[in-house]
């Protein structure tokens, strides 16, 4: 909840709000210490409330600061209670240091966020640029804007025809803006590298000190002028060339990346018998390749695929019935025929063979299993890799396999056996029988997935929602949001959206986000790189652009000294007067 970022500026309002009392004040030297530390906790107490609210992993943390805030604010009333004349020059300098921290560590903070990525001396140079910049502008703007707001606050004021005009121009503005215009916030955010934040006042127990260090890659960009928003896409491929996809329907399309044109839409067989529903964790699994041929291993089938269309490799092998699977580098697939017997078959250069049966019955084999394309043997409550490698059973769990890291990962509920729900907890369990365990306290899926040495957490059930990466310490390290495609004008508003494919390519994480309006859709393959920051620095995911409008706010507010306008009248003054008087 501290660290050097929240601790600096508490010294700043400190010596801030000294400096401001000693001009102001006349108090002896331990008094003028003492009010204007209380004064400066308060200030500080108030900054942190609102603008290091990133900060605050629990809602006690936040009751607690308030309450310390209130303590204060009552304990300075109370001294200062037989000086109330006083109470407006406290309100100043007050507001006088918090002016002066949003112009400058506030903006100095957010700046440090969006240019993170930067080396570490660019990254200060830029942000100390940027800050000075904003403050020297708040000199002339404080001043330009005294006499344009009194003007036209005096002016609403004393015309009610003004007052009218004045409503009902805002109301029109306003109506028409709404209507007709959408702020593109969500790439303006994605520009500034502040798209990926935490949530304003979520108090989950979630880290809170996130490095923030993944970079969203847009691989692919398609905008269709069909739209395929009666679809359901449940997975893609591309090339060089096309896109393709794999649907819910069971149907494949494939698209030109150059003209934007469907090359084709076809259907792969009907679905009466198998319905159009599967598990979402499967759903990485639908295509794949073998010897520089695309495959679409479909609900109806193993199709081979390409730009001019598919041909049938087989009938008998489908998503329902088979599972597929790795054997060092050859494609296989594990099939189950009867209730002890397996048959494993083996796709070479477009030809299906069957490799092996396996006989489950007369060994201690309890049964043959796929787990995240691996084939494991499941006997005396262990999953076995190979003669020299176990990983216990947990039941009623989703299992993960890291081939490189040679690691098992359970995902399950530690509460609920329902998918989307929170208490999810990860185990993983090394080649040598090593155990960590964590639980969150959030909603996710019980889909997460493996790329390069993290997890990827999701929770697409209820919609685009962030994905969370965690480290293999399961410690979490950064949040993506996906950007939502936002036409400008409301003619085309995104009337569905969502995330239809997660998968690992080349040792990273990228999805496929389908969006649909009224005439298009869009379709865009983002994929998330893990880059180096700067500075190591706690609050790379507390601030999003909305932070610039308290900054904006700030800059045309004045920094005041109202206490050279005040004349104090004391009986000394009033006898001076009454002598003057008198010898007259």
């Amino acid at each position: 909840m501290f660290d050097i970022a929240t601790i600096i500026p508490l010294f700043f309002f400190l010596g801030a709000t000294y400096l401001f009392n000693k001009k102001k004040l006349s108090l002896s030297n331990g008094r003028l210490i003492l009010i204007s530390s209380l004064e400066a906790v308060f200030s500080y107490l108030l900054a942190y409330i609102l603008f290091f609210e990133g900060y605050y992993d629990f809602f006690f943390s936040f009751f607690i600061m308030l309450m310390l805030m209130l303590s204060v604010a009552i304990v300075l009333f109370w001294l200062e209670e037989n000086r109330k004349e006083l109470l407006d020059l406290q309100i100043e300098t007050i507001k006088n240091t918090l002016i002066i921290f949003t112009l400058t560590f506030l903006p100095f903070y957010v700046f440090l966020t969006v240019f993170r990525f930067q080396p570490a001396i660019l990254q200060i140079v830029y942000s100390l640029i940027l800050t000075i910049t904003l403050y020297l502008l708040h000199i002339p703007l404080q001043r330009l804007f005294a006499p344009l707001w009194s003007f036209i606050v005096d002016f609403i004021d004393n015309t009610f025809a003004a007052k009218f005009v004045a409503l009902w121009l805002i109301i029109v503005l306003a109506t028409a803006s709404i209507a007709l215009f959408d702020f593109p916030s969500e790439r303006i955010k994605d520009t500034l590298n502040l798209s990926d934040h935490v949530p304003y006042f979520t108090y989950d127990g979630y880290e809170t000190d996130l490095k923030n260090n993944v970079r969203a890659e847009e691989t692919a960009r398609i905008v269709l002028d069909d739209t395929i928003k009666t679809k359901r896409v449940n997975d893609y491929w591309t090339t060089e060339d096309t896109i393709f996809l794999y649907t819910y329907e069971n149907e494949v399309l494939a698209i030109d990346r150059s003209s934007k044109n469907i090359l084709y839409d076809e259907s792969l067989g009907t679905l009466d018998d198998y319905g159009t529903i599967f598990s979402q964790q499967n759903i990485r699994y639908t295509f794949f390749t073998e010897n520089e041929t695309l495959y679409v291993f479909a609900k109806t089938g193993i199709f081979s695929i390409d730009r001019d269309g598919f041909s049938t490799i087989t009938n008998d092998l489908t998503f329902f019935n088979a599972r597929l699977f790795y054997d060092g580098e050859t494609v296989s697939f594990l099939r189950q025929i009867e209730q002890t017997t397996y048959e494993i078959h083996v796709l070479e250069s477009g030809t299906l063979t069957t490799s092996r049966t396996i006989e489950t019955g007369d060994t201690e084999i309890e049964k043959p299993i796929v787990i995240s394309e691996h084939l494991f043997e499941q006997k005396n409550g262990f999953y076995h890799f190979d003669e020299d490698t176990r990983y216990p059973i947990e039941d009623d769990a989703i299992t993960l396999f890291d081939h490189d890291a040679m690691t098992m990962t359970h995902i399950a509920n530690t509460k609920y056996q329902t998918s989307a729900i929170k208490d999810i907890t990860l185990k993983t369990i090394d080649e040598d029988g090593n155990e960590r365990i964590k639980t969150f306290n959030k909603r996710y899926d019980l889909t997460g997935i493996i790329a390069g040495d993290h997890y990827y957490m999701t929770n697409f059930e209820e919609g685009i929602e962030r994905i969370d990466i965690i480290d293999s310490n399961l410690r979490a390290t950064a949040i993506h949001r996906p950007i939502v495609n936002e036409p400008i004008w409301f003619s085309n508003a995104i009337l569905s959206a969502y995330v239809s494919t997660i998968k690992e390519v080349d040792g990273s994480f990228e999805y496929l986000q389908v969006e649909s309006s009224e005439n298009r859709t869009y379709l865009t393959i983002r994929r998330l790189n893990e880059e180096e920051t700067g500075l190591d620095l706690s609050f790379y995911s507390h601030y999003q652009p909305l932070i610039f409008l308290a900054i904006v706010v700030a800059m045309l507010l004045p920094v005041t000294d109202n206490r050279q306008y005040i004349t104090f009248i004391g009986f000394d003054y009033l006898r001076q007067k009454k002598d003057a008087t008198s010898a007259e």
